[in-house]
């Protein structure tokens, strides 16, 4: 067997993120008395997504983001907001509806726990929330350990993420290891920084630039790579 111990990302990975997202912004909106609809969602996109982006890329901390997107966003709206309250009451909304599998999810870590594979989940998020959701879900007794980014202090693409997993697994061979994920910018670049193999989920089939190892459109594939 090639890949003995395998590192899963949470979000549109295993559980669709997009869904919880949507219906949790829909809970913030209309506790706002503002209209759902793409507009609305388009401003708060276009707040949110360069946030994360500098997160990923260094520029901005964990707390400048979480601190600073909703009021932003409400701001557009005329709404001045303080403190972090609408960003907890989101992570509460996140965390409820957060928990719809996505296809073959929970059959490819059955299946590799019948392969006797190592299965841990690595995430960005906050750890109440991931725990949460990973709870819901049924998912949390399906891996040997979780790690996420809040907790560590470190969030994915950055080495330290992945150093602290090697650390606290003590295993040295790296080349055991296969990260898989949906997102180019953080489970794929942090998983070349840190000089393991990767996959690339693209359940889309959309034409996108790699520098994964693989990439594969259905989770059911893995078990070709793991097994290979």
């Amino acid at each position: 067997m090639k890949y003995k111990n395998i590192i899963f990302d949470l979000d549109n990975t295993l559980l669709n993120f997009d869904i919880a997202e949507d219906k949790a912004l829909e809970k913030i909106i209309k506790d706002f008395n503002l209209e759902y609809n793409e507009e609305t969602l388009q401003i708060y996109r276009s707040i949110n997504r360069p946030l994360w982006r500098k997160l990923e890329s260094g520029e901005l901390s964990r707390d400048e983001v979480f601190d600073n997107r909703f009021p932003l966003f409400l701001k557009e709206f005329g709404i001045e907001t303080k403190g972090n309250a609408t960003e907890l009451k989101f992570r509460e909304y996140l965390a409820l509806f957060g928990t719809e599998e996505l296809p073959n999810a929970r059959f490819i870590l059955e299946e590799l726990k019948k392969l006797n594979c190592n299965i841990y989940l690595g995430t960005n998020g906050f750890s109440d929330v991931q725990n949460k959701r990973l709870k819901n879900s049924h998912f949390d007794t399906l891996f040997d350990d979780v790690f996420i980014s809040e907790s560590i202090g470190f969030d994915k693409p950055d080495v330290n993420f992945f150093n602290h997993i090697f650390e606290k697994l003590n295993i040295e061979d790296k080349s055991t290891f296969l990260m898989i994920g949906d997102n180019e910018s953080s489970d794929i670049k942090g998983a070349n920084n840190s000089n393991i193999d990767s996959v690339l989920y693209n359940p889309g089939k959309t034409n996108v630039k790699t520098n994964a190892t693989y990439i594969i459109s259905d989770l059911k594939e893995i078990l070709t790579i793991v097994e290979d």
